[in-house]
């Protein structure tokens, strides 16, 4: 998908890969408490 929209709209396809890189990081941090990660108590 970002190959094409690079060739469709300009920027390259690693510039698009960062916004969706960005945008699913971003919606993670919104919604990590429902994951139901606990921290390791590594000795």
């Amino acid at each position: 998908m970002a190959v094409r929209l690079s060739i469709a709209l300009g920027a390259s396809p690693e510039s698009w890969m960062g916004h969706q890189v960005s945008y699913d990081l971003w919606q993670v941090e919104k919604h990590k408490s429902e994951l139901g990660v606990h921290v390791l108590n590594v000795a």
